[in-house]
């Protein structure tokens, strides 16, 4: 769904120059992910797509790197790829959702079955599913279950489950912008080092 500003899907950020994100950036008019390890070797990948998305509509954004190549994918479509032999920084913060080290960069919008997966084209739950966010459940619930490995999700100020949106499965993940986001302590499931995913 449509974010508003600058705001991430999903961050970890060691908060001291080394993160990586999914992010809308509304001011560029651009869909972005991006890695970096600004305490030595500054920004390590970035892909940038210019595009405003309709609004009342669902996309699928996929990030996915097969070998040193990464590409993000919007409704199946390459839309951005680059050759990096990077090792993706192992960061110790936790996972964010919504929002990056919940200070800033909010979503206004709806997530429906995010997933993280440590294998290219992986099916949604298989072993190498890291995490998985059916975001089901009843109208308001701030309880969010990973299906995958069962981490532990905290819901932040008024992230909730949302019935009136949804991709699949009759409800999503609803952030108002305003301080919500989804955030999970720090876990070797998405340290991705040179692995695909």
């Amino acid at each position: 769904s449509l974010a508003t500003g600058y705001a991430d899907f999903v961050s970890q950020n060691d908060g001291a120059g080394k993160y990586w994100a999914i992010q809308y950036r509304e001011a560029h008019g651009d869909i972005r992910f991006y890695v970096t390890n600004y305490n030595t070797t500054g920004i390590l990948v970035d892909l940038e797509y210019v595009w405003n998305p309709p609004i009342d509509t669902w996309h699928h954004y996929v990030v996915a790197r097969s070998g040193n190549t990464f590409t993000l994918y919007i409704d199946g479509i390459n839309v951005a790829s680059s050759t990096n032999n990077i090792t993706m920084p192992d960061i110790s913060n936790p996972l964010y959702i919504g929002s990056e080290l919940g200070t800033l960069y909010y979503l206004n919008g709806w997530i429906d079955e995010l997933s993280i997966s440590v294998a290219d084209e992986a099916p949604v739950i298989s072993p190498e599913t890291a995490l998985y966010i059916p975001a089901d459940g009843q109208d308001g619930s701030k309880d969010f279950v990973d299906a995958a490995k069962g981490h532990t999700i905290t819901a932040v100020g008024d992230a909730q489950i949302d019935t009136a949106q949804s991709h699949a499965g009759g409800s999503s993940a609803y952030f108002d912008g305003q301080g919500d986001y989804l955030t999970m302590p720090d876990s070797e499931d998405w340290y991705f080092g040179t692995n695909d995913f």
